[in-house]
């Protein structure tokens, strides 16, 4: 296992998970329609740089920032999500640094090669979201990290400082990241009192690019207001730890769908899936083991990775449940990735023979292409095609027609045709007659219905425009409901 591999064939490897890794992150790059969040990144973007900044109180700005300006290239879906992609991209080189800078060259190309068929960072790679340089980010702070330590030199400390700083300035949960470094550092301080100061330096450079984040976390922004007096969310699930772990290794396109768990995180939910689960869960369970077992000797090792993968996870979960307005998602964990690829990565390589070891990665590779075919192709794993709607609505439409979108931004964002389009949601204070006045005066009303389980939990809404008006047209455009109603007639006429 420890065998050197000549640097000429270290280059060709790394080279073929590069290629492999850039192709897997562009291919059917705009073949699915921006979700609600894409589009509510893609829209604050659009807007002047002040409106960015005003946001800052409640969503971190560098993201949006870079977008702002990425977007004068072009605002096409395959552009707009090329930039995430890139930064994806980006990750697989900074894994295998990483895991060379721990290790070796071996170990290095091995979570390079996980990262890069990765379903979990695939999909935040081909997601106009912060996610992708969140995790490029944290992982570059975690490798300057390494190298400050291994090195006692001032300039990875200075670079580990800017990209930790970068980092929260991408999203607040990079500081669970900071704060398992910062306790590493103190944990094995009789190992490293020699760069105490250093340190303590690289720290002041991350305390000042953070100031204002203090500044709004301490009550100087509108950020406390939303979290002691949002709407509220999801309550923390009992599944949502394993959960992640299960998502980290295999993304979303395998077993239960999004939208299955969005409306019951469930043991029931679960159960029809519980024969395709199961064994790949325990597989990859027990590489994790052997992972761990293989690291058990070396501390210093361990330890570091252990509150990689554990802080943020705990961190979101505490979070949760203190401030309930803040689901617990596994996204925000996202930030734990790579020290879940870590893992992995000496577990595969931790069996003597050969044989045992390659036969791991193949079914490791097996299993997370599958997954990654499910989030390409298999329409219950795509997200709601608004697009699709959009087209489907302009070319069917007449005059004297009128829409209920449900959410109305992703579908606003698409349609471009002259009827008008109204939010439609179902909640004690929007009912039946605010339904019958934004219908009012129109021949036919289309409804596009997509997050039902918080647009129409209890499918009040749908059922009142099927109950009252005749049904025309009713479609799926691929987890959206579309249906067509007469206006002129109602079903008791």
């Amino acid at each position: 296992m420890n065998e050197a591999i000549p640097k000429k064939r270290v280059s060709i490897y790394l080279l073929l998970i590069l290629v492999l890794g850039t192709v897997l992150r562009l291919v059917r790059l705009g073949g699915q329609s921006f979700s609600y969040d894409e589009v509510y990144s893609v829209c604050l973007s659009a807007r002047d740089l002040g409106v960015v900044a005003i946001r800052f109180c409640q969503t971190p700005v560098l993201y949006h920032i870079l977008l702002h300006f990425w977007l004068y290239l072009g605002r096409s879906d395959v552009m707009i999500r090329l930039l995430p992609a890139l930064f994806g991209i980006a990750t697989l080189g900074i894994a295998y640094l990483l895991g060379r800078s721990l290790w070796d060259t071996k170990h290095g190309l091995v979570c390079a090669f996980l990262l890069a068929i990765s379903p979990f960072h695939i999909w935040y790679s081909q997601d106009a979201r912060m996610y992708s340089l969140l995790i490029l980010l944290s992982a570059a702070s975690a490798l300057y990290f390494v190298k400050f330590l291994q090195e006692q030199r001032g300039r990875p400390g200075v670079w580990w400082a800017v990209t930790m700083g970068l980092a929260i300035y991408t999203h607040y949960y990079a500081i669970f990241v900071l704060l398992c470094q910062v306790a590493f550092f103190f944990i094995f301080l009789k190992t490293y009192r020699p760069v105490i100061r250093r340190f303590g330096y690289s720290l002041g450079i991350v305390a000042i690019m953070v100031l204002p984040i203090v500044y709004l976390l301490l009550g100087g922004g509108r950020y406390v207001v939303f979290l002691t007096q949002g709407a509220g969310g999801n309550p923390l699930q009992v599944f949502s730890v394993p959960y992640t772990f299960f998502a980290f290794s295999l993304g979303f396109s395998y077993g239960p769908s999004v939208a299955e768990l969005h409306w019951s995180a469930s043991l029931s939910t679960l159960r029809p899936y519980l024969s395709q689960i199961l064994p790949v869960a325990l597989l990859f369970a027990a590489i994790f083991a052997l992972g761990l077992r293989s690291l058990w000797r070396d501390r210093e090792r361990l330890v570091f990775i252990l509150l990689y993968l554990i802080t943020p996870i705990v961190g979101g979960c505490l979070v949760s449940l203190v401030w309930p307005q803040i689901s617990y998602n596994v996204r925000y964990a996202s930030v734990a990735l790579p020290a879940y690829g870590l893992i992995l990565t000496r577990g595969l390589l931790a069996p003597r023979r050969g044989i045992i070891r390659w036969g791991l990665m193949g079914v490791v590779v097996v299993v997370t292409l599958y997954s990654v075919h499910g989030h390409y192709f298999q329409d219950r794993h795509a997200k709601a095609r608004y697009r699709w709607a959009a087209q489907y609505i302009s070319a069917h439409s007449e005059d004297g027609d009128v829409i209920l979108a449900a959410p109305l931004k992703p579908f606003t964002y698409y349609y471009q045709g002259p009827l008008t389009v109204h939010t439609a949601f179902w909640s004690p204070s929007f009912h039946e007659k605010m339904i019958a006045a934004r219908v009012q005066g129109h021949q036919r009303a289309w409804l596009v219905l997509g997050r039902p389980w918080l647009m129409d939990p209890e499918g009040k809404l749908k059922d009142y425009m099927k109950r009252t008006f005749p049904t025309v047209i009713e479609t799926s455009f691929t987890n959206l409901y579309g249906g067509l109603y007469d206006m002129t007639s109602t079903q008791g006429d």
